[in-house]
């Protein structure tokens, strides 16, 4: 089992920077969410990672729907 890197008893905080699903599939909890598909382009995202920054919020999970539905925003924002 692999690890996360994080100093002894800092917190993980989630970022969403995208959820739902257009194809609203009946097995799929996003279905019930939303089922239009909702991203923030790249510009969006990384000024959330810099909030987060300045807050001094080092360790964050990607916690994305889909973060790969759109190959060249995740690397945008990667």
């Amino acid at each position: 089992m692999t690890q996360l890197n994080k100093e002894k008893g800092a917190k993980v905080y989630p970022l969403f920077t995208s959820y739902g699903c257009p194809n609203a599939c009946s097995f799929c909890p996003s279905t019930l969410c939303t089922p239009k598909r909702i991203a923030l382009d790249a510009k969006e995202a990384c000024e959330l990672l810099c909030q987060a920054y300045s807050k001094n919020i080092k360790y964050i999970h990607f916690t994305d729907e889909d973060l790969f539905f759109n190959t060249e925003r995740a690397a945008a924002i990667l």
